[in-house]
């Protein structure tokens, strides 16, 4: 299974920004993103589109709207209503179904609304063996939330990964998939070139701490059962509808 967290189509048009805090020109950047939505919405099997119930239906939300539509995806596509912080935002979150993709998904990134119903509707259009990622930023009971929908996670760096079928991990195959991808007809690792090469060993050496719990974040791969495990899992309380709190449950 592959993950393309796509940039923002339009954005810096969208916020007027022109330079980012680090004085690089982001407008140069706008081809580069809206050929990677093209590209990665064009070879999905499926498309994640996500909108601000808060902010409410924008000219770009019904361009790309309108772009899914016109490419013959639109069975392919999961509308997800972000920014559902509570009941009282549902409706702003239906304004979205106007946009003929189908039922809106509402959840709220920050405060956990309804992310276990969206995490069983991941679930529902998982093929068998596939994989969601998701940044759990930290959280304990994003994680907890995970491992009682999903028959199989894991915890990659700070990014859950969770299957309806037991995860497999295979290191030739994560370096022959890395060593082959391709952006823009040019590999993402130059295996013949050192730096390139080892940076690839660097990732692809990640695999070999498969069930270890004291290593690095930044090399972290605990198995479910490691998770299950963890003191800070044990202790948090799952996301439901009538549980949220914030993200961070503090005590």
């Amino acid at each position: 299974a592959e993950l393309v967290d796509t940039g923002g189509f339009g954005v810096y048009v969208a916020e007027g920004r022109r330079y980012d805090d680090a004085g690089r020109d982001l407008s140069e950047l706008t081809d580069d993103i809206e050929h990677q939505i093209e590209n990665a919405t064009r070879n999905a099997d499926l498309v994640l589109f996500v909108v601000d119930a808060q902010a409410g239906p924008t000219s770009l939300d019904e361009k790309i709207a309108g772009m899914l539509r016109k490419s013959g995806q639109s069975d392919q596509v999961m509308l997800i209503a972000n920014k559902v912080d509570g009941e009282s935002w549902e409706a702003h979150a239906l304004e979205f179904t106007a946009m003929g993709l189908g039922d809106v998904i509402m959840t709220s990134a920050k405060a956990g609304y309804r992310r276990r119903e969206f995490m069983e509707q991941v679930k529902a259009h998982l093929n068998p063996g596939g994989i969601y990622l998701f940044n759990a930023t930290g959280s304990d009971r994003a994680a907890k939330t995970a491992l009682e929908v999903f028959p199989d996670c894991a915890l990659l760096l700070n990014n859950i990964l969770a299957s309806n079928e037991p995860l497999k991990y295979n290191k030739q195959r994560w370096r022959q998939t890395l060593a082959a991808y391709n952006y823009r007809g040019k590999p993402l690792f130059d295996i013949n070139d050192a730096e390139a090469a080892g940076e690839l060993e660097k990732i692809v050496s990640i695999i070999d701490n498969l069930g270890v719990r004291n290593v690095p974040t930044e090399q972290r791969l605990w198995t479910r059962e490691i998770l299950e495990q963890d003191p800070g899992t044990q202790k948090a309380r799952p996301i439901t509808d009538d549980n949220l709190g914030h993200e961070f449950w503090y005590h």
